[in-house]
């Protein structure tokens, strides 16, 4: 995928929350005047619990949409995101973008002219407004996932799974290794969690923030991960601890190939897969190691290069 075309979708991500952001901060600017100097923050089903003073709900408010933008951005520009992909995330994106929109601007309008904030609700026909906002929203997205160029269709072969065997001297070593990064959805998930967590310490809910922060930080680990293919077998590592992750004695590896993933397709999501026959790391659509091990299972990893590690994996395996 060019840059252009890449641009030009996470711009598509982007544009409804900088939207949102630019309009809710213009109306919270114009009405300021008009509203408590403490206002309701958080609603405990119906009715206001949760009082702050106006910077207290402007301010997180704005930081959560140009931070979900962002990160809604990133994911797409710096992920390599297939169409199946894209029909799940924008009506995911534009959905979660109008419900945020429509509880910040909505909370503002319900605390027009009031002395005090205390005592406001919401009713039944603000949550069917808001339900129709978002499904109408996500349909939008669901429609813009489709424009634009199609995906470049793979080059002949690669489908195939073949792999040569790399040529090597009796008692030569060789050794094989490349560093894959996770995709955009990835980075959205311990974003999203770490954003959580920032807000919720702002508005002084520590006991909510610390495990939100120790969750997202968690994967942080596995962002890179380091696969390596030698005499040993295969390593599947992180690239940010030393010691953690998989490795596949080479005892257990019938043979190796190279082939295409689509992560929604062939597994139904991202990270640690398992499904009948396959598990695997599914970071991101394109080139990943397929390793068939002893009793019929395999194991997938993307990574670049996947032809060059089928080939020297093969070549070991028929030498042990």
């Amino acid at each position: 995928m060019d840059h252009d075309t890449r641009l030009r979708r996470a711009a598509v991500l982007v544009l409804p929350y900088a939207a949102i952001a630019l309009v809710y901060g213009t109306l919270f600017a114009m009405w300021s005047g008009r509203l408590p100097e403490e206002v309701a923050i958080h609603f405990n089903g119906m009715t206001a619990d949760g009082y702050s003073s106006q910077a207290g709900m402007v301010w997180p408010a704005l930081a959560v949409l140009v931070g979900m933008g962002a990160l809604f951005g990133a994911m797409q520009y710096f992920g390599r995101m297939p169409l199946e992909a894209r029909r799940l995330v924008y009506p995911v994106s534009y959905g979660c973008a109008a419900l945020m929109g429509y509880l910040f601007i909505g909370t503002l309008v319900l605390q027009l002219d009031l002395e005090s904030a205390r005592g406001v609700a919401l009713s039944g026909r603000h949550m069917v407004a808001g339900a129709v906002v978002v499904l109408l929203a996500g349909f939008i997205g669901f429609r813009l996932a489709a424009l634009g160029p199609q995906d470049p269709a793979p080059e002949p072969g690669e489908r195939s799974g073949v792999a040569p065997r790399l040529s090597m001297s009796p008692g030569q070593q060789a050794s094989w290794t490349r560093t894959v990064g996770t995709t955009g959805l990835g980075l959205l998930v311990v974003g999203s969690v770490l954003l959580a967590a920032v807000l919720a310490a702002a508005l002084g809910a520590w006991l909510a923030a610390l495990p939100s922060l120790l969750f997202g930080l968690l994967p942080l680990a596995f962002l890179s991960l380091r696969v390596t293919v030698d005499r040993r077998g295969v390593r599947i590592g992180s690239g940010v601890l030393a010691g953690v992750g998989k490795t596949i004695p080479l005892e257990r590896i019938e043979g190796a190939r190279s082939q295409r993933i689509s992560p929604m397709k062939d597994f139904q999501g991202w990270g640690y897969r398992v499904r009948a026959g396959r598990s695997g790391l599914v970071t991101r659509a394109g080139e990943a190691l397929t390793v068939e091990l002893v009793g019929g299972r395999e194991f997938v990893v993307t990574v670049d290069d996947s032809r060059t590690a089928a080939a020297l994996l093969n070549t070991l395996v028929d030498g042990k």
